[in-house]
């Protein structure tokens, strides 16, 4: 016997989340999104919550200058976040207060010892420290999220300013760092 989508206790409690105005259907390309340069404060107070012990230890300004760009997609109860990153770009440690899931576009992204590929994903638990670094040729990766990106927070967890560099991967610039 068929249920309809109102009985589905899959889709039931999700349905009592989302607006009642949510389309069906939310068309985009990830290839025509518009990418904008991501660029920090030099104390980084715009950058998300920060440990003292970085506050007046480190130029955000010029390490976000080295390379990082974002896009948005709202695509409906889902948010879309493109992440593109400069050759050997690294994302310091860090955790959101959202479970994402990482789609890799393009070009390489390191985490630790594990080199994700265009078509490769994986999924961070809220919560959960990680960092990532682009490989040589740099990266384009899109975070889905199901939470409003407008209350996405970055809580910084690397404290160390001397640990704030780029190249953290195998044979990268600083993989001995």
């Amino acid at each position: 016997m068929a249920i309809t989508e109102d009985e589905n206790p899959l889709t039931k409690d999700w349905q009592a989340q989302v607006a009642a105005e949510l389309p069906r259907t939310v068309l985009f390309n990830l290839e025509n999104v518009e990418w904008y340069p991501v660029v920090a404060l030099p104390d980084g107070s715009n950058t998300g919550t920060l440990p003292d012990s970085l506050k007046g230890h480190l130029d955000f300004a010029e390490y976000y200058a080295k390379g990082m760009w974002t896009a948005f997609v709202d695509a409906g109860a889902f948010n879309i976040l493109g992440v593109r990153l400069g050759p050997d770009y690294t994302i310091q440690r860090h955790h959101h207060n959202f479970h994402q899931l990482v789609l890799v576009h393009e070009g390489e992204v390191w985490q630790g010892n594990r080199c994700y590929k265009p078509g490769d994903g994986y999924f961070t638990r809220a919560f959960h420290p990680y960092s990532v670094t682009a490989g040589p040729e740099g990266s384009t990766s899109f975070e889905i999220r199901f939470d409003p990106i407008g209350e996405l927070q970055t809580i910084w967890d690397e404290s160390d300013p001397a640990k704030w560099v780029h190249g953290k991967r195998p044979g990268g610039p600083a993989a001995k760092s």
